[in-house]
């Protein structure tokens, strides 16, 4: 990765980091934009997930969202960077303050979105499937989920 920053800020190029969190990646949204800050590259979230339902965010539970909406909020509030609306996502200057606005629309997201646990079975059963095609256990990547995946059938 490292690679291409410098590769690209040789050239003059734009870098972005795309994303497109799912109940399973929220937990580690922290760690892109940490990366992103350091490294003075953009996040362009392309959207909040809405296919297939069952991995959206809004199908974890409340406290597992309100503990990650927490962790991204503190961050977000020990950084020394003024949090001015940013227009121009594109605009190296604006780099820092663009990082923060676009993870703050996660917190809102986690903090605002309809709570959609119904869902957490057809999770259950999708991630099984996965796991039998794949032939690995989820598990093994998020054993922080472990509790919760096993309340909901997994």
């Amino acid at each position: 990765m490292h690679r291409w920053i410098e590769l690209g800020r040789t050239q003059g190029w734009v870098s972005t980091l795309r994303t497109t969190p799912t109940a399973l990646t929220a937990g580690e949204l922290l760690s892109i934009y940490k990366f992103a800050l350091i490294n003075q590259i953009g996040v362009e979230s392309c959207n909040f997930l809405e296919e297939p339902h069952m991995l959206r965010m809004s199908v974890l539970p409340t406290q597992v969202r309100q503990t990650i909406s927490d962790q991204l909020t503190q961050w977000i509030q020990q950084q020394d960077i003024n949090p001015t609306q940013v227009i121009n996502h594109r605009d190296p200057n604006q780099t820092q303050q663009s990082v923060l606005q676009d993870l703050t629309s996660y917190v809102n997201y986690l903090n605002n979105s309809p709570d959609e646990t119904h869902l957490l079975p057809n999770m259950m059963r999708y991630l099984k499937k996965l796991d039998q095609s794949r032939g690995n256990c989820v598990l093994d990547y998020l054993p922080e989920y472990e509790e919760l995946f096993s309340s909901a059938g997994y």
